[in-house]
């Protein structure tokens, strides 16, 4: 069966003022949506050279919903040794990597990404962040000043590494720490499955602990005889304020 076109029929059927005026107005709406894909299509074709030029300055964002267009949806790849003068954005776009030795001046948003894994030597200037990603695990020569990893998928990070400002993996599927990982500021574990610290754990700002196993069993005075180099609170319990 013909699908009806309203269009069509009101142009062959232009009997009525009313009839007239509706043909008008869908025209012009026609008109305006056009406009806007030419536009989206110019914004595209002015970011793929930018990136094939190997620095973009400013933000690079790739996926995020713009009415009826997606901003950078039709780029699915990046070339190696991509550098970004600001925050790069890649959520709700089908790129399935990102490309090696990646520099990002500002920050990073996986936010709802389904990209499995980051590549090698990435460099962030400010945060990463992870959460609702498909990411599983941190590399080794990660690059980075803080993590926001809340409500991730990740479970391990790697031995030896620094966080120079705030780890939140609040709500993520970590299970433990490594061996000689350093926060200098604030490192958040609030209902993760961790069950111990490592001695040689460094935390510059809190130890946020609250809906963990180890909270459970240990009062905050043993906790800070396992880990002594934290320098902030401990937290083992919501305090409610009346």
């Amino acid at each position: 069966m013909d699908t009806f076109n309203l269009k069509k029929y009101l142009i062959e059927n232009r009997r009525t003022e009313n009839s007239r005026k509706v043909v008008e107005l869908l025209s012009t709406g026609l008109e305006h949506d056009n406009k806007e894909k030419e536009i989206h299509l110019k914004r595209v074709a002015a970011m793929q050279k930018k990136i094939a030029k190997g620095h973009v300055q400013g933000d690079l964002i790739l996926g995020i919903n713009r009415g009826e267009y997606n901003i950078g949806d039709e780029i699915t790849s990046l070339p190696d040794n991509l550098t970004v003068g600001g925050d790069l954005t890649v959520d709700h776009n089908r790129m399935t990597s990102l490309p090696d030795n990646l520099t990002v001046e500002g920050s990073v948003y996986l936010n709802y990404s389904t990209i499995p894994s980051l590549p090698g030597s990435l460099t962030v200037g400010d945060t990463l962040h992870l959460s609702y990603s498909k990411i599983t695990a941190i590399p080794s020569d990660l690059i980075v000043q803080s993590i926001m990893m809340y409500n991730s998928e990740v479970t391990t990070l790697p031995d030896n590494f620094t966080v120079p400002y705030t780890l939140n993996a609040k709500n993520s599927k970590i299970t433990s720490l490594p061996n000689n990982l350093t926060v200098e500021k604030d490192l958040n574990l609030e209902n993760t499955s961790i069950t111990s610290l490592p001695r040689d754990l460094k935390v510059g700002g809190s130890l946020n602990l609250i809906g963990t196993p180890i909270a459970k069993n240990y009062s905050k005075e043993e906790i800070r005889k396992m880990v002594p180099v934290v320098r902030g609170e401990i937290w083992v319990e919501k305090v409610y304020k009346n």
